[in-house]
């Protein structure tokens, strides 16, 4: 199969699985009428494998959205010293308080954390700016051979209108120990993690993991889906900061 053939088959998986997380490889040969001798459904359960082996895409997750009490809070923070950036990116990394931190420089970092008060001081930083973090957006692209020229031009053509982003947090969180528990050993597994495996680690019943995941986790999530044509490690990150005079 020629690659150009390739991909696009792979994000018309990406688009099914994004769709249906759990859609399973016989369901997927289903939807292509693909059966029949010599037509196997292992050739999709490849062709996905190969997909996140080569970085294209990667299975989908589930991050819970922003509650009243639970939520993340960002963090904008300039580093004091000139010396010791390495163990500081060190202990970052290792300070179970901190869910994400990137350093946008030797000077400067940004830092999340369910913590609302948290102390930069034994970092040495001092906190430049502070927001709540709400429910993020992960869009799922409508294409994926567009050329960077047209796309950017797709962007800068496109209809803009005066507003507010929306900006909500959701009620409280009614999870019990059991819900969390559940949530952590599936969140970043959506698509192959398995109710009785999880069952069996909580010393509960796969119709439990089930239930509780389908009627009371899930619904309080996000799902979080990847496509990069040209392998995550081809692509450069950005990170956009945007000023405005149009506040609320």
């Amino acid at each position: 199969m020629k690659n150009l053939k390739r991909v696009k088959l792979y994000f018309e998986l990406f688009i099914l699985i994004a769709e249906n997380p759990r859609i399973t490889a016989k369901n997927i040969a289903k939807q292509y009428n693909y059966s029949g001798r010599g037509r196997s459904p292992s050739t999709f359960s490849w062709h996905i494998r190969n997909m996140y082996k080569r970085k294209i895409s990667k299975e989908p997750q589930i991050v819970l959205k922003s509650h009243t009490r639970v939520h993340a809070t960002a963090y904008l923070c300039d580093y004091q010293r000139d010396r010791g950036f390495h163990d500081i990116i060190l202990r970052l990394n290792d300070d179970e308080e901190i869910s994400y931190a990137l350093a946008l420089s030797s000077k400067r970092f940004f830092i999340t954390s369910t913590n609302q008060n948290l102390d930069f001081e034994k970092y040495y930083m001092n906190i430049e700016e502070k927001s709540i973090l709400y429910t993020p957006i992960y869009p799922i692209p409508k294409g994926w051979n567009t050329k960077i020229g047209e796309a950017l031009s797709n962007f800068s053509n496109a209809v803009s209108k005066r507003g507010l982003l929306p900006r909500t947090l959701n009620r409280h969180l009614e999870w019990d120990s059991l819900d969390w528990n559940i949530y952590h050993k599936a969140n970043k597994r959506l698509r192959s993690f398995s109710y009785t495996k999880i069952a069996k680690d909580l010393e509960t019943t796969p119709t439990t993991v089930r239930t509780r995941f389908l009627e009371k986790i899930n619904p309080k999530c996000i799902q979080i889906n990847y496509f990069f044509p040209k392998g995550y490690d081809l692509y450069k990150y950005a990170f956009l900061k945007i000023k405005t005079d149009f506040l609320q």
